[in-house]
């Protein structure tokens, strides 16, 4: 009785520790990893679903239907907007994926090439590339318009450059983070 008594005390122990475990948010290591690699994973998704989105129009044309100045011009308008929004998602994806922070925290020790930038570092680094590419858009599809500064293509040539420099930045962008996108 003494023992039965004594093995339902250290099984109800054992139930309540697991449970205060279970609910109190903590994660063991391997729980951890397992959420760190389904969220990886997830935000791995999203990258490649914009990027391939995005390709997959390029590849198809644009405003191949439009045959006037005016036509043309509503097109890339509409076409641009699904450009940007295909680039937001691909580079919300990609910030996300760079935020992740690693189980069991960023304490990384020093390499050869100094110490590892932690992930809030990453974003920053991000952010502070991605608005100076933003900048750097502009000024040069500004550029590329103002050539015909006075005409009707003048429209034109903003919305063809624009297109053509957010797939090329998203090609970039899918180069430079080929290690953490794509293994």
């Amino acid at each position: 009785m003494r023992k039965t008594l004594l093995e339902l005390l250290i099984f109800i122990a054992c139930c309540v520790g697991v449970f205060a475990q279970s609910t109190s948010g903590k994660q063991t290591p391997q729980e951890e990893w397992k959420a760190y690699q389904a969220q990886s994973a997830l935000f791995r998704e999203q990258v490649t679903a914009a990027f391939d989105r995005e390709m997959a129009r390029q590849k198809a044309g644009d405003c191949r239907e439009a045959t006037t100045t005016y036509a043309i011009g509503e097109c890339l308008a509409k076409e641009t907007e699904t450009t940007t929004m295909n680039y937001k998602e691909y580079t919300g994806a990609l910030r996300s994926l760079l935020g992740l922070v690693y189980p069991g925290g960023e304490t990384l020790a020093q390499g050869p090439s100094g110490k590892p930038l932690t992930s809030k570092e990453l974003v920053k680094e991000f952010d502070t590339a991605e608005a100076a590419w933003q900048q750097y858009r502009e000024a040069i599809c500004r550029a590329a318009a103002d050539q015909f500064l006075g005409g009707t293509i003048f429209y034109l040539e903003g919305g063809y450059c624009q297109l053509m420099l957010v797939r090329s930045h998203m090609r970039e962008l899918d180069t430079i983070y080929n290690m953490r996108l794509h293994h």
